[in-house]
């Protein structure tokens, strides 16, 4: 573990000691966690690292089990300088990748036995709900908060890095492990609710959500960044038309349709897809990543459009599913929508 600073220059750690902490016994789900730091010091700072590795056994809810490794980093000047993390296992077999930080970089290394990892990003600020702590009443509670809009109960600034593994089915991984073997992606955002895109037959779509007010009253600025190899895209999502586009746009729209002004980068080469968003506004806005049409191909097939504005009005088909968790139960809309971690969908 370490720092990057403005300058480029890294700064590795030196490992000075590890912190025990207790065993804690999870009373909804059963799961046992042995708790403990590493600490790490650097130009005389303590850098803490939290890693907490859970096993294929790992109970989500009843029924469902998911393995993933979970990072939590703290250090001093974390808006300033960047952290660095590698860490090795061996057993984990990534499918999706959520860094909840700024300008993140992730990289995986085959080594003997196993995979290095190497993170590096800044510190994130993310602002949320207080559901209350009884899985019951929580789901009830975040769902008519979103439907209201109050502001943020809370804004905090945030690291966390999670590595979900590839597991057999989707009963034994917190995602489908759909083409775990051709790839995974990487999603780093402040959102508190992404699930996975889903490709339209035009375009590559994300339905994120958040408050729409930090707690101080001030508008909830989104940062969103996501990427993906051209092999796993193909892989699950057939047919789709970015891996061969020469080039690819990111739009995104509000609730209503219309389409929002933000800072946007995309870089679709080298067998990869990067993009990335800031500037947006929350609270449910759709992120939309569509191949750019060569100018021949439009004239072939008649295209007479106009020069797109900022203002184009679009129509966003919605549907709504609902999820439970023991007596909670969470109704969930948007596009694509998936259910929050440790809740199953419910059969109608």
């Amino acid at each position: 573990m370490g720092l990057t600073l403005p300058s480029g220059e890294y700064r590795p750690g030196t490992f000075s000691e590890y912190r025990a902490g207790t065993k804690f016994l999870d009373p909804y789900d059963g799961n046992l966690t042995y708790d403990g730091r590493s600490v790490w010091l650097v130009d005389g700072q303590e850098m803490i690292l939290n890693a907490k590795l859970e096993s294929p056994k790992n109970v989500i809810y009843p029924g469902h089990t998911g393995a993933s490794l979970k990072i939590y980093p703290t250090y001093p000047e974390w808006r300033t300088k960047k952290f660095k993390i590698i860490v090795r296992t061996s057993w984990l077999r990534p499918m999706n990748v959520q860094v909840k930080a700024e300008d993140a970089n992730f990289l995986q290394e085959k080594i003997s036995g196993g995979n290095r990892w190497t993170i590096e990003g800044l510190v994130m600020n993310f602002s949320d709900y207080d559901v209350g702590g009884d899985p019951a009443t929580s789901g009830e509670v975040y769902r008519k908060k979103m439907e209201t809009q109050p502001k943020a109960d809370f804004d905090e600034e945030r690291i966390e890095i999670g590595i979900h593994h590839a597991g057999k089915d989707e009963f034994d991984s917190y995602w489908p492990p759909i083409c775990a073997d051709q790839g995974y992606s990487v999603q780093s955002n402040n959102t508190n609710a992404t699930g996975d895109p889903v490709w339209t037959g035009e375009s590559l779509e994300f339905a994120i959500q958040a408050p729409h007010l930090k707690s101080t009253g001030e508008m909830n600025t989104g940062y969103f960044r996501f990427a993906a190899s051209h092999k796993f895209l193909d892989c699950k999502f057939p047919g789709n038309l970015l891996t061969k586009s020469p080039k690819v746009e990111l739009q995104i729209f509000d609730e209503g349709g219309e389409q929002k002004v933000a800072t946007t980068v995309v870089d679709n080469s080298n067998g990869m897809l990067i993009v990335e968003a800031k500037g947006f506004h929350f609270s449910a806005p759709k992120i939309r990543v569509k191949p750019v049409m060569s100018e021949n191909v439009s004239q072939a097939q008649g295209a007479a459009t106009k020069a797109s504005t900022m203002k184009t009005k679009v129509t966003i088909k919605k549907k709504t599913i609902t999820c439970s968790k023991g007596k909670s139960i969470r109704k969930v809309s948007g596009i694509n929508p998936q259910c929050p971690r440790g809740y199953a969908l419910k059969e109608k």
